[in-house]
């Protein structure tokens, strides 16, 4: 909601001032009194309102936490509100030096700011309008809000969202819907202060919301073996002697099958230590020793 007003005389715009809370603000009804007060009935889902000026509210709610509450906490209830906007005459902004016409060409005071028509001294933010990571700058500028200098360091101004670092995007169907956070994309100054970063060991699809946007990366070697699981040596004492067993009287032969990661191979495929399947490798070395010898 907003407060305007607006000339009698012109039917022109003079100043618009923030109301509310955040979100479901509803204004049902207004009426005016013979003194000029004006009161408006309506319901708000907000913790917090601001009535424009300095007059902010706080709503109390069993059942919730009253700790920290930052400005756009929805809350669990609705509440009905009536609220007066008494009649009073106009006085000149504080932190303005001169307002000879309207506020567009006053003079703001070197310390300060005159943003949507309210004063704010240097270092404020507006974290009241969900923006903590924005600043009241006079030296940069005295009518609008700047970047803070915590983002790129601490902080990341990403999708009209002010967040911390390591702070998670988010799906959020309605404004009172439950948020669903992301396994991968976070805020990482380091990284972009501007856009999501993508957490080491994920992929994303920009296109698919949370929680099914982020795919873990498989391993290169597909959880395989590239060796093979066999011995290289071939088992052997460098002696030419092979390695073989008392009870069976086998040698284990063994051969070196290159192949990649993604094949699983088992033993059998390349070793055997069975005794019939050895004798035909026995009989061989015995007819080379027996060649050489003669």
């Amino acid at each position: 909601m907003y407060n305007a007003k607006i000339s009698a005389e012109t039917g022109k715009g003079e100043y618009v001032l923030h109301s509310g809370g955040g979100s479901w603000d509803r204004l049902y009804d207004m009426v005016g009194d013979s003194e000029g007060n004006l009161y408006n009935i309506g319901f708000s889902g907000n913790i917090i309102m601001n009535w424009g000026g300095s007059l902010v509210t706080t709503m109390a709610e069993d059942g919730a936490d009253q700790g920290i509450i930052l400005p756009g906490t929805g809350g669990i209830e609705r509440h009905l509100f009536v609220s007066k906007l008494a009649a009073a005459m106009e006085t000149t902004p504080s932190c303005l030096t001169t307002c000879s016409d309207n506020t567009d060409t006053a003079v703001i005071r070197s310390d300060s700011c005159f943003i949507d028509g309210q004063c704010y001294t240097e270092g404020d933010t507006g974290g009241f309008f969900g923006k903590a990571c924005w600043v009241c700058d006079p030296s940069q500028d005295q009518r609008e809000w700047v970047l803070g200098s915590n983002i790129g360091t601490t902080q990341c101004f990403i999708d009209d969202l002010c967040l911390n670092t390591g702070d998670a995007f988010f799906y959020q169907r309605r404004s009172w819907s439950e948020k669903i956070f992301s396994e991968c994309q976070v805020c990482d100054p380091a990284q972009d202060e501007t856009k999501w970063s993508l957490k080491e060991g994920y992929t994303v699809d920009a296109a698919v919301n949370p929680p099914d946007d982020c795919t873990v990366v498989q391993s290169s070697d597909g959880n395989g073996d590239s060796s093979g699981n066999g011995d290289s040596s071939g088992n052997g004492d460098g002696s030419g002697n092979g390695n073989g067993n008392d009870e069976g009287d086998s040698i284990e032969i063994s051969s070196d099958h290159s192949h990649d990661g993604n094949e699983s191979h088992n033993d059998d495929e390349t070793k055997s230590s069975a005794p019939g399947r050895a004798i035909p490798n026995i009989a061989g070395l015995m007819y080379l020793m027996f060649i050489i010898q003669w």
